[in-house]
């Protein structure tokens, strides 16, 4: 009777664990494909996940999985990194902030991180390259300026014909 349990019982367990394996499979997929920087920290700042698009921004290796973000080294200037991170994870509210990189401009936002029940546990920074973005943001600005520097001497040109009309 007791092999028997044990039998069932570790059935049960091999069960279990072919399921995480699936999912977490299908959450390393993910990470992988979202086009994101990722970064998963405790609360205590320890990484516990990221993917590849997060070393643009930080020098994660694999050995850093377990270690202080605060200790990783960032190609990127965040100011008060540690007080944003905790605030987010003390607060619950989320962060959006603009990182530079010489010419590649960064959206990093930090989100919390909720358990099942709610409780906050850590946080998720997500880093968005903007750069192309930004670019056709200056880009059309640029196109308005010369639209409205056109509009203005359109108005001048056609007010001075007007004149040259009515003297006539």
């Amino acid at each position: 009777a007791t092999n028997e349990e044990l039998t069932t019982v570790n059935d049960e367990l091999e069960a279990k664990s072919g399921q995480l394996t699936q999912v977490n499979t299908q959450l390393v997929n993910i990470q992988q494909s979202i086009g994101l920087g990722l970064i998963v920290v405790d609360a205590d700042l320890r990484v516990l996940r990221y993917n590849p698009q997060a070393v643009r921004v930080f020098g994660l290796m694999a050995d850093d999985l377990g270690q202080s973000l605060l200790a990783v080294p960032s190609f990127v200037e965040i100011a008060e990194l540690r007080r944003k991170l905790l605030d987010v994870i003390g607060g619950g509210h989320s962060l959006t902030e603009e990182l530079r990189r010489d010419e590649t401009r960064f959206l990093m936002q930090i989100v919390p991180y909720r358990e099942d029940s709610g409780a906050l546990s850590g946080a998720v920074i997500t880093l968005s390259d903007v750069t192309r973005f930004r670019e056709l943001e200056r880009t059309r600005a640029e196109a308005d300026e010369r639209l409205r520097l056109i509009a203005d001497a359109l108005q001048e040109t056609i007010w001075l014909a007007t004149q040259g009309f009515t003297q006539m």
